[in-house]
């Protein structure tokens, strides 16, 4: 497999992409990159969503169009096949245009299957304000 710094450029595409679909109103992008079996969990969902139900959100996501959001890098860990990429969002504004102040933490797990980099789950979470650093140990 392609070395660290390849790889975390390849899934930072991938999450990049995945906004910028949902900015243009289509989970394509995510589908695109996302394994079959995915499951991940929305902020303020009861339950994780699976490959299927994000399918078939597709033609919904039409109400995503417009939406702005802006991703920081926190860290991607790389370990042989497997990756997990923590990052946080900034959402300013909601498809439709509704100007918002909405900061999120996302942990994505990523994959290699048949040679591709595929998303295999997640979980986001709403944080108040400005994402804060750890304490000190």
């Amino acid at each position: 497999m392609a070395d660290s710094r390849a790889v975390e450029d390849i899934i930072w595409s991938h999450e990049i992409a995945i906004y910028e679909g949902r900015g243009e109103g289509s989970l394509e992008n995510y589908l695109r990159v996302a394994h079959e079996d995915f499951a991940g969990w929305p902020p303020h969902w009861s339950t994780p969503s699976d490959y299927n139900s994000m399918e078939a959100q597709n033609d919904a996501a039409q109400s995503l169009r417009g939406e702005k959001v802006d991703l920081l890098k926190k860290q991607i860990v790389v370990t042989g096949d497997i990756a997990l990429a923590y990052y946080s969002t900034h959402r300013t504004r909601l498809g439709g245009g509704e100007v918002v102040d909405q900061h999120f933490d996302v942990l994505h797990v990523w994959g290699v299957y048949d040679g591709e980099w595929k998303l295999i789950g997640g979980m986001a979470r709403e944080v108040s304000g400005e994402p804060r650093p750890l304490p000190p140990r």
